[in-house]
């Protein structure tokens, strides 16, 4: 495995997220973000968060579907 496919910590991951530190800490500890902890510190796979952030879009895509649908039947 290439070192590049595991970021390593909150911050590397906000970086590769383009968000804050602190927002990133939050959703870790909120089990928001898919991590594993080794040691002290907390990995992702950047093919897993890829993934994740996937899984997420596909269901705000279907959650603001479903609400059209519910509107236009109306």
């Amino acid at each position: 495995m290439k070192e590049a496919e595991l970021l390593k910590g909150a911050k590397e991951i906000a970086e590769f997220l383009g968000m804050s530190v602190e927002g990133t800490k939050k959703l870790i500890q909120r089990k928001r973000i898919p991590t594993f902890k080794l040691g002290n510190n907390r990995y992702v796979r950047v093919s897993t968060l890829l993934g994740f952030i996937e899984a997420q879009e596909q269901a705000q895509l279907a959650a603001m579907n479903d609400n059209a649908d519910q509107r236009l039947a109306a």
